[in-house]
Formats: structure tokens, sequence, C-alpha cells
């Protein structure tokens, strides 16, 4: 039997068979997209239903959401720009803005660590011959 393939979360977002997904997105959706239907199987779906150049996915085309009873949310005519209006079991009711998959995760600085130097595997440090990243 295979493994049951389960989201990986980073951020705001999580990725699932091959997709980001804005983690407001509902992981049983992801893992239970009717056949043609989602991101990996419409492309009016991965076009319209995505943000920032199709990286992160937030919702089906106008023509798959229909396929869903109840809805899965107001169906994306443009990219970015559903029909009508979201209420307040929406998945996406007051998200004013999703942020690009690319942004910055990690713990801010400490006033205890050492302000001048920035640490990176890409600026690296050789002592005794060694790189000590």
């Amino acid at each position: 039997m295979d493994p049951v393939e389960e989201p990986f979360f980073i951020g705001e977002h999580y990725l699932y068979d091959g997709f980001w997904y804005y983690y407001k997105f509902p992981v049983e959706w992801a893992k239970d997209h009717h056949e043609d239907t989602g991101p990996n199987n419409c492309k009016n779906c991965a076009y319209y239903g995505t943000l920032h150049n199709g990286s992160v996915f937030i919702g089906y085309c106008m023509n798959c959401v229909e396929l869903y009873e109840p809805k899965r949310g107001p169906g994306f005519l443009d990219i970015g720009k559903f029909q009508g209006t979201l209420d307040e079991e929406s998945y996406l009711y007051n998200v004013d803005s999703i942020p690009c998959l690319l942004h910055d995760v990690s713990p801010p600085i400490s006033d205890t660590e050492e302000q001048g130097e920035d640490l990176s595997i890409l600026d690296c440090h050789f002592e005794g011959g060694y790189n000590d990243f």
C-alpha cells in the first residue's frame, strides 16, 4: 500500500500533489479534486485560480466551481478576481492580500545577535582551509 501524502506547510502556504496552495484553501479539498478540476488537471484553474505568476493556488475557475455542491468558493473569472461577494463562511473572507510563495519566513533577528554580520550560506568564511557556514 502506498503511503498517504500529507501537505507540507511553510509560512502561509502548503505543498500538496506538486502544487502550492494558500493555507486557507481547505486541505480536504486539495486532497479531493473532481476529475479534470483543480490546478493540476484544469488549465483554467491553474491560470485564473492562482496568484503570483501561477505559483499559489487560491481557488477554482468558474467552470469547475459549478461541479461542486456545496460550492467550494466563489469561482475565479480572472486572476485574483471572483464573481459576487464573499460571505462569512468563505475561506477567503476578510483576506486582504495573499503573500507570494518566496517571502521571508525566517525568525526575526534578536537583540542579542550581532547586528552587523549577515549570516548566510552564500557568504562563506574560510578558516584553517575549511568552510565554516
